[in-house]
């Protein structure tokens, strides 16, 4: 949702929540015309697919169809959005300047009265649990005209929490036609990598602009740092980090923190205002490599992971006291997965 994060920055300031995704300058229709039944009932139907190229840490076994389960919920329409339809193009300091010259200004209250409308009454929707036939087709019945919000998943053989394939995003259903026909829908792929699994190899950029490949490390024990500058509890692990290296540095073994910051000169600056002994480099912004999500099933920082001389995972999920243990523990071949 291209609006999430500007109307993330501004809501979170002024009602606690929500984002804005139609045009504010239109009234907003009365949520109770709006959420009126129609005696008319609609259908979409459709079919959930996963992508015939898996990532190499995905293996097609772990994709079981059969266990794939959804919901369906109807999204509330007049949304509020005060933002200009230029905003996407602004600059960043464009964008805050607009949002502070808003907040000042009388249509804030406007805003306010009605984003809270919209937000009582999506507040009542709730989910409805939808089924699939074991190839992913599906046909939802009683529908009424409006977007709905799909979220569907299959779950990961190797995870509790996460999924192994996932959707979630909005579909339509038109009064004009009696089933919509929404075609197939490709799944997200996520990887969910254990202890004993091979690392995903990959590059990144040193801060002077030449690149690295986790495979240059091949023959050490190395612990990958995924983290950035705007991650409190990322920030909060260098002290540690710090320790580890001084620790255990050496020809055994390399500690690489990689940045997935907007842009590399963040982590640069960073960096040389508090600058630490081991190696760094900029990987590529959170949602945009790859790497983190589709290659290791990251879903939230700091993320770190040991990896073996021969390029095996050997431990995740380290924080805190964890992360200098595992290595001494990998070291001196106490344990070889754990």
């Amino acid at each position: 949702m291209s609006h999430a994060k500007n109307a993330l920055l501004l809501t979170a300031a002024l009602l606690g929540g929500g984002f804005a995704s139609t045009t504010f300058a239109q009234e907003a229709a009365p949520v109770s015309e709006a959420a009126q039944e129609v005696e008319q009932t609609f259908a979409a139907t459709g079919k959930l697919v996963v992508p015939e190229e898996l990532p190499v840490s995905v293996k097609p076994e772990q994709i079981d169809m059969t266990k794939l389960s959804g919901t369906l919920m109807w999204l509330v329409p007049g949304q509020p959005n005060p933002y200009p339809e230029d905003f996407e193009e602004m600059t960043d300091e464009q964008k805050k300047a607009w949002v502070e010259a808003f907040k000042k200004s009388p249509e804030l209250i406007e805003y306010q009265k009605a984003m809270r409308v919209w937000q009582l009454e999506q507040q009542k929707q709730r989910p409805m649990s939808v089924a699939f036939e074991a190839n992913g087709s599906f046909r939802f019945e009683g529908l009424k005209p409006g977007e709905y919000l799909l979220s569907a998943s299959i779950p990961h053989p190797n995870s509790k929490t996460s999924p192994v394939a996932a959707y979630k995003d909005k579909v339509e259903v038109k009064a004009e036609v009696p089933v919509a026909e929404l075609g197939e829908i490709p799944m997200e792929i996520y990887a969910y990598l254990v202890p004993g699994d091979m690392a995903p190899n990959f590059t990144a950029q040193h801060y002077d602009g030449t690149t690295f490949q986790l495979s240059d490390y091949r023959g050490k024990y190395v612990l990958l740092d995924f983290w950035a500058t705007w991650c409190g509890p990322c920030i909060g692990e260098i002290p540690n980090l710090n320790a580890v290296h001084k620790a255990y540095a050496g020809e055994q073994f390399e500690l690489i923190s990689l940045s997935l910051d907007k842009n590399i000169e963040l982590p640069k600056k960073f960096h040389e205002e508090r600058p630490s002994p081991y190696v760094h480099g900029y990987l590529g912004e959170w949602n945009k490599t790859e790497t983190t999500g589709k290659a290791y099933g990251v879903r939230g920082i700091p993320s770190l992971w040991l990896i073996g001389p021969d390029g095996k995972i050997v431990a995740r999920d380290l924080r805190g006291k964890a992360i200098g243990e595992a290595v001494k523990k990998a070291l001196q071949g106490e344990e070889e997965f754990f």
